[in-house]
């Protein structure tokens, strides 16, 4: 119960909320997004190369060990958005 009232878990739940609302609501939205993280590993692997590419994998994952909380968050959040966002689908078709 704790995990629910840190200021990394609220931030990380509003992420995950955001996330995952604007993916199912826009397709426009996961195309720029997807397009956004090929580019960005592209150029990353251009610029720097496999080092870089594992650099900044270690970095993430160094990084969302050091906040779990956060990690949860946007968990939850996602979860959310997804749970209702298919209970709203199957609504509509009945």
């Amino acid at each position: 119960m704790e995990a629910l009232v840190t200021y990394e878990f609220a931030v990380g739940l509003a992420i995950g909320k955001i996330l995952i609302g604007a993916a199912l609501a826009s397709r426009l939205f996961r195309s720029l997004v997807l397009a956004s993280f090929a580019a960005g590993v592209i150029y990353t692997y251009v610029m720097r190369g496999v080092g870089g590419l594992l650099k900044i994998a270690t970095l993430l994952q160094t990084d969302a060990m050091a906040h779990p909380k956060f990690g949860y968050g946007v968990a939850v959040g996602a979860l959310t958005v997804a749970f209702v966002g298919f209970a709203l689908r199957n609504g509509r078709s009945a």
